[in-house]
């Protein structure tokens, strides 16, 4: 008479050590959100219930040399390249874009702190490869992309409306020095191809999904 052998179970392949590390990261990460939602709520009240508003990083242009690089021979050149003002009455629609500079990049970082805590349960429960998986960290990706570059142009919005504002023209004209730019944006595109590298992991995942379910046929 013939028997049927039951296939065997899938021997575990996270030992005490390995799930004590997903914990790590996972609470760590879950510390990391908890934290830029706090911050968020601080720089709200920040920006919009204190008047005046220290705006930080005003575009400035001026030739002339620092006093303090008077006295240090190794400088050969220096000049003024940004300014931190305290202005009164700063209209709502910059207040609204220095917050979402930074609400931006709190909310991507959020993002991918639970896009993270999600992978170290599906490892956790030993299904690292998944459709969810996949979308955990396209999700990712454009959110790195996003939280990286947008939060700059904001911010440079924002400052240009201060200038706007203070109605810088007029004494430029008046004292023929010192310039306050309009409008400034040194824009960084390193999270651009950090955004990339993890739509690479993304495919490699969709692949390591297809693998796993030929395995699981084959069990």
């Amino acid at each position: 008479m013939g028997t049927t052998q039951a296939p065997s179970a899938i021997r575990c392949f996270l030992d005490a050590s390995d799930r004590a590390g997903l914990w790590i990261v996972g609470v760590g990460a879950a510390l990391v959100a908890l934290t830029h939602t706090v911050s968020m709520v601080i720089s709200a009240q920040r920006i919009f219930g204190h008047d005046p508003l220290a705006v930080e990083g005003i575009p400035f242009s001026d030739d002339s040399v620092p006093e303090f690089t008077e006295h240090l021979p190794a400088i050969t050149e220096a000049r003024y390249e940004a300014v931190t003002a305290v202005v009164e009455g700063v209209p709502s629609a910059a207040r609204w874009l220095l917050w979402g500079a930074e609400a931006t990049g709190s909310l991507a970082a959020i993002g991918v702190c639970l896009a993270l805590i999600w992978l170290c349960v599906r490892v956790a429960r030993q299904r690292p490869f998944g459709r969810s998986a996949t979308v955990a960290l396209l999700i990712t990706a454009a959110l790195v992309m996003v939280g990286g570059v947008l939060p700059q142009m904001l911010a440079a919005m924002g400052r240009a409306e201060v200038v706007d504002h203070l109605g810088v023209a007029e004494m430029v004209a008046e004292q023929g020095r010192g310039m306050v730019m309009s409008f400034s944006l040194e824009l960084s595109l390193a999270p651009i191809g950090i955004g990339l590298a993890l739509g690479v992991v993304a495919a490699a995942f969709e692949i390591g999904e297809r693998l796993q379910r030929d395995t699981q046929g084959l069990v």
